[in-house]
């Protein structure tokens, strides 16, 4: 979930130049990047939304953040 919510984000702001207007290109409303702080004040409202996210300690989801974080910064 965390990832996709990157990988929506990459999508809907990158344009491949053989399919783009060089003057104008509208992509749609891009919201904040999601980076470990967006995502992690999300938590309480991802465990509403998925349930079995409750059993899972926070710690943990928290260390899965920044792992996935880390490996986003690589990557871009």
């Amino acid at each position: 979930m965390r990832d996709s919510q990157r990988l929506d984000w990459l999508n809907r702001t990158r344009c491949q130049v053989d399919r783009c207007s060089l003057i104008s290109c509208s992509i749609g409303e891009i919201s904040s990047r999601p980076d470990y702080y967006f995502q992690q004040s999300a938590l309480k409202q991802t465990k509403q939304l998925f349930p079995d996210y409750k059993e899972i300690y926070s710690e943990v989801q928290q260390i899965n953040l920044q792992r996935l974080d880390k490996a986003w910064k690589r990557f871009g």
